[in-house]
């Protein structure tokens, strides 16, 4: 069962035409998995966690790439745009693959009238629902803290995103294939919880989180 991406519209101040010859006055601009975000950083050789001595040039082919693959628009279409557009546009896009899930939650309760949910860290709701092989459809995930023996167990691999899949597999319990189809707001929200668990001290977390 395929899961629809979170998607928000933002109204072209200045509309163009589509390739078709049509007016183009608003853009739906969707959240990406991460599988997709790591497809297109190895095509244009970006190393995770580093831009380090990547030329700007790299990097706006790689926002142009995502901003493309978000939006659905063309090369010829990308071009017509005006740059306050595109500026605006791109701010999404950033804010779709590299924040993390609640400011988009909380957008998308208002849009229903309903009430915003209060986080919580350790069971986040999801963004965007994921399939898991052995679990179904996935909507709300329980994050527990790695042991040392799983943070030792993951060094054993030499690439950083391996021991961080790794890593966070065990703590949510969820397949690898269902994290590389994990929408990035999502992605993000969990590794920052896995990082707080693996960087912080025990004081840091409440003692519903500790489970004394």
């Amino acid at each position: 069962m395929s899961v629809t991406a979170y998607s928000k519209t933002h109204t072209l101040r200045w509309p163009i035409v589509d390739d078709k010859g049509q007016p183009l006055t608003a853009l739906n601009i969707h959240t990406l998995p991460l599988r997709t975000v790591r497809e297109l950083r190895a095509e244009y050789g970006l190393v995770d966690g580093a831009s380090d001595g990547v030329s700007d040039a790299v990097l706006m082919k790689f926002e142009k790439a995502l901003l493309l693959r978000s939006t659905g628009l063309s090369d010829s279409e990308y071009l017509r745009l005006c740059v306050p557009d595109y500026n605006s546009i791109l701010r999404h896009v950033r804010a779709m693959v590299n924040g993390k899930a609640e400011p988009f939650l909380a957008e998308q309760a208002m849009a229903q009238g309903k009430k915003v949910a209060e986080v919580d860290p350790d069971a986040p709701v999801l963004l965007v629902p994921v399939e898991d092989k052995f679990k179904g459809r996935v909507s709300q995930i329980a994050i527990q803290p790695p042991t040392v023996h799983l943070q030792q167990e993951a060094r054993k691999h030499t690439d950083p995103f391996q021991q961080t899949l790794v890593i966070v597999s065990t703590c949510t319990e969820l397949d690898f294939d269902a994290l590389l189809d994990m929408h990035m707001p999502d992605w993000n929200t969990l590794t920052e919880r896995v990082t707080d668990f693996l960087s912080e001290t025990a004081d840091f977390f409440p003692t519903s989180t500790a489970n004394d």
